[in-house]
């Protein structure tokens, strides 16, 4: 799991510097990140062609020699779960790095915070009500959003098989690269959904929902086992909805 963030500004020299800082926080704090470079042309981060790529392994970052695409910087990540941080995009989650007042009007619906690279800028920031925040503060952002994909891989049982207290503790593991989601025995529920006769492909967040909203039920009513290992459930609509 990849989870991307762009960084813009006027100035490409601000998108680096503030782009290399937060990858910097990141990987200070043990976490797997990848910083991207690019030349802007592209309006998607998925399925987009030819990006320079520097990986950032600990506090170094090394220059790799070769192009890739966003969706294939799995494999030369050695974990699972990564944060890439991508300069010059915008269509998802991104970051404004404002070195100067043109820079706000960057600001739009999906932008997650801005950071201030001049003392000018900062209290023009700040009297605008925009969402102002540190390189530390917008690395920690980032790991919350990051953590919060990866547990969409995890069945959120907190069961403690893995050895570890909680989903959220393996996320950050794996996302540090020192675990894999392997690890998990009850990451696959299996969750079979037919409508009409046809069977119906879930994802794992569906596959999830619909475990965890039938447990939830299950769990209230009286006279179920408490450890209630098979359901099985038809709903007919049209006896519900009968027509008039």
């Amino acid at each position: 799991m990849i989870y991307a963030v762009g960084v813009v500004s006027s100035s490409r020299e601000a998108e680096l510097k503030a782009s290399s800082s937060i990858a910097q926080a990141l990987s200070s704090m043990g976490y797997s990140v990848v910083l991207v470079s690019s030349n802007g042309e592209y309006a998607e981060l998925r399925g987009a062609p030819l990006m320079e790529v520097t990986c950032a392994r600990g506090a170094t970052f090394v220059k790799a020699n070769w192009h890739v695409r966003v969706e294939d910087l799995q494999k030369i990540m050695p974990t699972e779960g990564c944060i890439a941080i991508v300069n010059g995009f915008r269509s998802r989650d991104y970051i404004v790095a404002a070195i100067r007042s043109e820079d706000l009007k960057l600001c739009g619906e999906k932008c997650i915070a801005v950071v201030p690279l001049s003392r000018e800028v900062e209290e023009e920031v700040r009297s605008r009500g925009l969402r102002l925040m540190s390189v530390d503060e917008v690395a920690s952002e980032l790991l919350r959003r990051a953590l919060r994909e990866l547990l969409r891989e995890l069945p959120g049982l907190n069961c403690g098989d893995c050895g570890y207290s909680s989903c959220e503790q393996m996320a950050s593991m794996v996302l540090k690269g020192l675990e894999s989601l392997s690890k998990c025995s009850k990451r696959s529920i299996p969750v079979k959904l037919e409508v009409d006769g046809v069977e119906v492909k879930l994802n794992p967040f569906t596959t999830r929902m619909f475990a965890e909203v039938l447990r939830g039920l299950i769990a209230i009513l009286k006279g179920v086992p408490k450890k209630s290992c098979r359901v099985k459930l038809e709903v007919h609509f049209e006896e519900l909805n009968p027509a008039s």
